[in-house]
C-alpha cells in the first residue's frame, strides 16, 4: 500500500488537529448568509441555476440529488476535506469558499456540495487556482478517502491514493461531529474536536493495520501497448480505475472524446469484448483477488466492486468461475495451507 494517504495522516493532519483544534475548521451550510461567522475566509456568492433532481435510489456513490447545472450534488453522509496545499475552491450551496492552506471543512449531508468534475470554469476563470486536497466520506457503508488537486481549471483526482477502509465506526464518528455541529448543545465544540482526533487517530491505525483495499487498481502504463494517445486503451485505464462507479457506455464514451456509436464500434473492434463484458471481467478479476489476499466481509467486496446487489454479484461469479464467492475463498484458503504448499514454503 502506498504510504502517502498515512503519511499525511501522521505528520501533516492529525498534528493541525491537534495543535490548533477546530480554529481552522468551517462547517458548511446550504446559504452564503449562514457564513458571515467564518470572517477569516474568502466567500464569492454563486446563485445556483437548478432545477434540484432527486435520486429515487440508493446509488452506489450515496448521492441523493443532484444539480446538473450548478455541478452539485448532495449525499446522504457528512464529508470531510482538508486543505494540504495552496488555496480550494470549493462549490457549496449559493457561494464559492476559498478554503486556505491547512483548514479543513465538514460538508454535512444534506448541503449541496462539489461533484469533483474535471472543468471547473464554472467556479470562475483563474489559471493561478492551486490546491491539493484530501477528502473522507461514506461509500456502501465504507469509508472512502482519496486525494485530489485544483491546477487552474482542471480538479483532478490522485488515483493512485484512493482507497476503502471497512470500518463502521468512523463513520459513526463523522455522523456525531455532524450532530454536534447541528444541535448546537453545551461544549459542543470540545466534543466535535475530540471526535475529530478519534476518527483520525482510528483511521492511522486501521492503515497500519492494512484495513482497507485500494477500490481502484494501479494501472501500469506497460500493461497498454503503444506510446502515443490511443481512445480506447485510456477507456480501458479508465473502467479498472472507477470499478467502484456506477459505469456507463455513455460517460467512458465521453470521458474518452468519442461519440457513443465510435466508442461502442472501437471497443469491440480493440478489444474482442462488449463494453459490458469488459467491465465485468474486470470486476470479477479484481473479486478473485480480493477474495484470494483478504479476509473482508464479501459484503464490502461485491460493494467495492459496485454490485449493489449480492445475488446479482453472486450469480456472475457463480457462471464465471463454476463456484460462489464463498466457496472460491474458502477452496483457496485450503490450497493456501495444504500441506503441499507449505513444503514449498518451507524449501523456499
Amino acid at each position: 500500500m502506498p504510504n502517502s494517504i498515512l503519511h499525511i495522516l501522521e505528520n501533516k493532519v492529525l498534528p493541525l488537529v491537534l495543535r490548533d483544534g477546530l480554529q481552522r475548521f468551517v462547517v458548511a451550510q446550504p446559504q452564503l448568509q449562514q457564513m458571515r461567522q467564518y470572517q477569516h475566509i474568502s466567500f464569492k456568492s454563486k446563485p445556483q441555476q437548478g432545477p434540484r433532481k432527486g435520486m429515487r435510489t440508493y446509488t452506489f456513490s450515496n448521492v441523493s440529488a443532484i444539480w446538473p447545472r450548478d455541478f452539485l450534488l448532495e449525499t446522504r453522509a457528512p464529508m470531510l476535506t482538508f486543505v494540504l496545499q495552496g488555496q480550494a475552491d470549493l462549490n457549496c450551496g449559493d457561494y464559492v469558499m476559498k478554503l486556505p492552506e491547512d483548514y479543513g471543512v465538514l460538508v454535512p449531508g444534506d448541503v449541496p456540495r462539489w461533484s469533483g468534475n474535471t472543468d471547473i470554469y464554472h467556479l470562475g476563470d483563474d489559471a493561478q487556482r492551486f490546491s491539493h486536497t484530501i477528502h473522507f466520506v461514506e461509500n456502501s457503508g465504507s469509508l472512502h478517502v482519496w486525494m485530489a488537486n485544483q491546477q487552474g481549471n482542471e480538479h483532478t483526482t490522485d488515483n493512485v491514493s484512493r482507497l476503502l477502509v471497512h470500518n463502521s465506526s468512523l463513520l459513526r464518528l463523522l455522523e456525531e461531529m455532524q450532530r454536534e455541529f447541528e444541535k448546537k448543545r453545551r461544549r459542543n465544540e470540545e466534543i466535535a474536536r475530540r471526535l475529530l482526533e478519534l476518527f483520525l487517530l482510528s483511521l492511522i491505525r486501521d492503515l497500519h493495520e492494512e484495513r482497507c483495499v485500494y477500490s481502484f487498481a494501479q494501472v501500469s502504463e506497460d500493461s497498454f501497448p503503444g506510446q502515443t494517445y490511443n481512445s480506447i486503451v485510456e477507456a480501458q485505464k479508465y473502467i479498472q480505475r472507477h470499478l467502484h462507479e456506477h459505469l456507463t457506455q455513455d460517460k467512458v464514451a465521453s470521458v474518452v472524446r468519442l461519440s457513443r456509436t465510435q466508442f461502442i464500434r472501437c471497443f469491440r473492434e480493440e478489444t474482442g469484448q462488449t463494453f459490458n463484458q469488459f467491465v465485468t471481467n474486470c470486476r470479477l478479476d479484481r473479486a478473485k483477488v480480493l477474495l484470494r489476499t483478504t479476509n473482508f466481509p464479501l459484503t464490502f467486496v461485491y460493494q467495492s466492486l459496485g454490485y449493489k446487489s449480492s445475488s446479482h454479484f453472486n450469480a456472475l461469479f457463480c457462471k464465471a468461475t463454476g463456484m460462489l464467492p464463498r466457496e472460491f475463498r474458502h477452496n483457496e484458503t485450503l490450497a493456501k495451507n495444504s500441506p503441499e504448499n507449505a513444503t514449498e514454503n518451507d524449501a523456499a
